[in-house]
């Protein structure tokens, strides 16, 4: 019930056309639905539930595109019932006192639930709302945080007198700025989502490194993406294990500005996905004996092990290095 709340369809096909025939549209898919119910009731119990098949229909109507959606459903649906259903059938007639209160009654009572529903979903969208700001004020200061680390860092990297000192601190630029874009592109306002699609997300992320000053330029970043969703937090530790292969592959494996490409791939597994990046650059300088060392190796493995996976770095088949993530479904 609680999805049902946040899908306002006039909200999400408003490109398809105006609220008022979103509305409309809805109210007689709902007033088929229930004639589909109706004719499946009637197979085992005829003329059982006469009117009250019609309360939830109204109520479904009303939580996926508003008051109006329900009141049309419920004066068509209604109407149908009285007329074909309730006895005496093919009559508007009301043999007593009894049936005509029960009518009334109906009517009155599926309106009020119409209109109690429908201010429930305005509460629901105010909330959302609400959230949406919170979590834009939430994203602001959170980007501004990570510029603001990478600014002190990028002023003590100018102060150290020691070139691996420089380096060191370069590294940690580059690592905090591959977590701002991950957080920039993931937890955007307006994408409540919690599963990412990896192939868009990906992608960005692979344009913005592209484009990222110090990782390239020299270099081409090719992408070949099939559609995989994963949850967000899984998706944060594939984004980061991502820029931090493509950036060493910036880094180690075109030296003196070698031109070269970066190939990015992400495919179904039999147990699971695989992401690739390979390389055509000169290679690895020495056989991967040591998985483990190094700090960058060391943030990839960890970061694997939180996306559910682990990652195998060797030479790749046309030259240069191969590094497979592979990943639980």
């Amino acid at each position: 019930m609680r999805r049902l709340v946040t899908v306002d369809l006039r909200r999400r096909l408003r490109a398809l056309g105006p609220a008022w025939l979103v509305e409309v549209a809805v109210a007689l898919g709902c007033v088929a639905l229930a004639l589909i119910v109706r004719l499946l009731t009637d197979l085992f119990v005829p003329g059982a539930f006469a009117l009250g098949i019609n309360f939830p229909i109204c109520l479904l109507a009303t939580l996926l595109a508003g008051w109006r959606a329900g009141l049309i459903t419920l004066g068509l649906a209604g109407v149908f019932a009285w007329y074909f259903v309730l006895t005496p059938v093919h009559t508007f007639h009301l043999p007593d006192v009894k049936s005509q209160t029960n009518v009334f009654l109906f009517f009155v009572t599926c309106s009020l639930v119409v209109f109690l529903a429908d201010q429930a979903v305005n509460e629901q969208d105010k909330g959302l709302e609400e959230r949406d700001l919170l979590i834009e004020e939430i994203n602001h200061r959170t980007k501004n945080n990570f510029q603001i680390v990478i600014s002190l860092l990028e002023m003590q990297s100018r102060k150290a007198e020691t070139p691996g000192v420089r380096e060191a601190i370069s590294a940690a630029i580059s690592r905090i700025g591959g977590l701002a874009r991950s957080h920039r592109i993931l937890y955007a306002a307006g994408n409540p989502q919690q599963t990412v699609a990896m192939d868009t997300y990906l992608a960005e992320l692979c344009e913005n490194l592209s484009e990222a000053p110090g990782t390239g330029g020299f270099v081409r970043i090719e992408t070949e993406l099939a559609p995989v969703w994963l949850p967000r937090e899984r998706a944060v530790a594939v984004g980061v294990i991502l820029n931090e292969l493509i950036t060493n592959a910036f880094k180690h494996a075109f030296p003196d500005g070698r031109p070269g490409v970066v190939t990015v791939g992400l495919r179904h597994a039999e147990q699971g996905y695989e992401l690739t990046v390979a390389d055509d650059g000169v290679g690895l300088a020495k056989p991967a004996a040591k998985p483990s060392s190094g700090l960058g190796r060391g943030l990839i493995d960890g970061f694997a092990r939180q996306a559910g996976g682990s990652v195998i770095v060797g030479p790749n088949a046309g030259g240069g290095a191969l590094a497979t993530v592979t990943l639980k479904a």
